[in-house]
């Protein structure tokens, strides 16, 4: 979906081509392992899914983090037309720099 957007914290709203351009921009590899799967309850259609990231980033260094992605599906299209990110935003922020920061999705 064209408008679908994005919102992780710091980075904040995004779409969905800017925040991926960005979240892969300081990285070589990203290994996603999902552990949980909740389903919506409410009248908007949501799953929220668990993951384990391990990231390998440009220089090297390896840095792990959990989160959960929320995503709002486009009824409509099948599609999501939003997704939230949550997670701790200190525990990606001792792996970047202030530039790296302000320039990728992660932090």
């Amino acid at each position: 979906m064209d408008s679908a957007t994005v919102k992780a914290p710091i980075s904040g709203t995004l779409g969905v081509k800017e925040f991926h351009t960005r979240l892969f921009s300081n990285s070589r590899l990203a290994i996603a392992r999902l552990t949980n799967l909740f389903d919506g309850l409410g009248k908007a259609r949501t799953a929220a899914l668990q993951f384990s990231y391990t990231w390998i980033l440009k220089d090297g260094r390896l840095m792990v983090m959990d989160g959960v992605s929320i995503f709002e599906i486009a009824e409509e299209a099948l599609k999501f037309r939003h997704l939230t990110i949550v997670y701790d935003s200190a525990s990606v922020k001792k792996y970047l720099n202030r530039n790296e920061i302000e320039s990728t999705s992660l932090g």
